[in-house]
């Protein structure tokens, strides 16, 4: 056998090798002894909703935007924002809430300005994920 096909054929070896451990490496991750509940607000139009063409509406979509923006400054949210392949005719917004629970969350999303308008209905979702130690 040549030197380089036996070079080759010991690397692709030891590359395979290293390959599947760290496969199973990966697949030894220990399971999370605790977890953390995310409250996902997830707004949807009504069937009422005015585009915000319309002065009142563009008033109201104003101040649902002020009050995502000040829930985050406030600590109460971690993001929000519209979901970016939602079509205009089907407008969808999704907020993370930093709420510890359900009641807290619920009232946040019942006291958003399009909310009490009519304009957009609410949906609160609990989204549960691992607690990570940090790297």
């Amino acid at each position: 056998m040549r030197l380089d096909r036996l070079l080759g054929t010991l690397l692709f070896t030891a590359l395979t090798v290293a390959g599947r451990s760290a496969v199973a490496q990966a697949a030894a991750i220990p399971m999370p002894e605790r977890w953390d509940t995310t409250y996902v607000l997830i707004l949807e139009m009504n069937p009422s909703y005015v585009p915000a063409s319309d002065s009142a509406a563009g008033s109201v979509i104003a101040a649902h935007i002020q009050y995502q923006l000040g829930l985050v400054r406030d600590g109460r949210a971690r993001q929000g924002g519209p979901i970016a392949d939602a079509t205009p005719s089907e407008m969808i917004g999704m907020t993370l809430l930093a709420t510890g629970s359900r009641k807290e969350a619920e009232a946040i999303a019942a006291a958003d300005p399009a909310v009490m308008a009519g304009q957009f209905k609410a949906r609160i979702r609990a989204w549960t994920t691992p607690q990570l130690s940090p790297r």
